[in-house]
């Protein structure tokens, strides 16, 4: 995920995010640690982002 702003009102760059928890993981942390911690939690149930999600998983479903 590239250059998107969450609800927070923080940028999420080269990161990773998990759909079903809110975890966001920094992709160049994991690489050059081999471990995974959590940079942040996003609210992935209401908002922008779930509605993104949503929007995300309802297209994949169709194809």
């Amino acid at each position: 995920m590239k250059d998107v702003s969450s609800s927070a009102g923080k940028v999420i760059m080269d990161s990773t995010l998990c759909p079903s928890c809110g975890r966001v993981y920094r992709d160049s942390v994991i690489e050059e640690t081999g471990t995974a911690p959590v940079a942040f939690r996003v609210d992935v149930t209401a908002g922008p982002i779930a509605e993104a999600i949503r929007v995300h998983w309802n297209l994949s479903a169709q194809e």
